[in-house]
């Protein structure tokens, strides 16, 4: 009996030791990022020597561009606040989903996954974590589109950004801390850590999703300040935005990795472990047989989810130039 007892507290303290993985590795990512930001001296750029006119829109091509620009920020807004609320669902959905079974975690891990998710907010409110040194220039910029409130609007756009990254850390931590459903045979725990991993892939995939769309954003947003420049200024300016563009992009997928890759690679270590005590000379079938897809195919879809804020970031000046012709 004391020996179930010592055991039973060994497995506790891996999971919530294993809990702490995904926190970690973002906690260090962000580190890195701040250490980054101070040497380049990135947010001490100014956007001073851009001149903002007052848009006067007395000619057919004026109120075009301006119409056009109000309709690309209202659109890519609206598909990133779709994205964000389906994100949050499909992320919830994982808690719930991975402690259906486990009466003790029931109500407590959605409670976490709130706490996170009203974490991210705050951080996001007041706390730019994006690389925006243009961020004055944008706020005047959308407090002449909007006639008030750009500093809100970009505060709401960086908290959903930095809010689904902190519940992704949520899902992955609750995901890990669970107890594995084995008391019955290792198949039974094998299917469970495979469940696990299908609920923290389809939380990747979410997540990526809504990471593109504030991408999107971010590039519509930086071009706002084009209506408002003189012509001679446009290609600076253009050119400043990609560049924080494809920063931005780059930033979130490796958020995105930093969460999903020690969460995965904890979930295959232990589906491993149970394949190699059960079936050592054929671990792999008796995985795949057990639900757990340990393919090449499975493995390149998760990271080219992961890499596609980064992508979205390449390509967003080319999208943004054909939307606006």
């Amino acid at each position: 009996m004391e020996m179930h007892s010592g055991k039973h507290r060994a497995d506790r303290l891996r999971r919530y030791s294993a809990a702490l993985a995904p926190g970690a590795s973002l906690v260090l990512l962000y580190l890195l990022y701040m250490a980054i930001k101070r040497i380049t001296r990135v947010e001490e750029g100014s956007a001073s020597s851009f001149v903002l006119t007052e848009f006067n829109a007395d000619t057919v091509e004026k109120q075009s561009a301006d119409l056009l620009a109000r309709l690309n920020l209202g659109v890519s807004a609206v598909v990133y606040v779709v994205a964000w609320a389906a994100c949050v669902f499909v992320m919830f959905h994982t808690i719930c989903r991975v402690n259906m079974k486990r009466t003790e975690a029931r109500f407590h891990a959605p409670i976490a996954g709130l706490v996170m998710l009203g974490i991210g907010i705050l951080l996001g409110i007041g706390n730019p974590l994006t690389i925006t040194p243009l961020r004055d220039l944008l706020v005047h910029s959308l407090d002449w589109m909007l006639l008030a409130h750009g500093q809100q609007w970009l505060e709401l756009a960086n908290a959903m950004g930095i809010s689904v990254a902190l519940l992704f850390v949520g899902a992955a931590a609750v995901t890990l801390s669970a107890p594995v459903l084995e008391s019955t045979s290792p198949a039974a725990g094998v299917a469970d850590i495979a469940l696990r991993i299908r609920m923290i892939d389809r939380s990747l995939y979410a997540g990526a999703v809504v990471l593109v769309a504030a991408v999107l954003h971010a590039s519509i947003l930086h071009g706002l300040p084009r209506l408002y420049l003189p012509q001679a200024d446009e290609k600076s300016l253009n050119d400043l935005a990609s560049g924080i563009t494809f920063a931005q992009g780059t930033l979130w997928t490796l958020t995105l990795l930093a969460i999903y890759v020690p969460t995965a690679g904890l979930l295959r270590k232990w589906a491993h472990q149970a394949a190699a005590e059960s079936q050592p000379h054929q671990a792999e079938a008796w995985l795949k047989e057990n639900g757990l897809d340990v393919s090449l195919v499975s493995q390149l879809k998760s990271l080219a989810a992961a890499l596609a804020p980064l992508f979205a970031g390449s390509v967003a000046d080319n999208l943004l130039k054909v939307l606006t012709g």
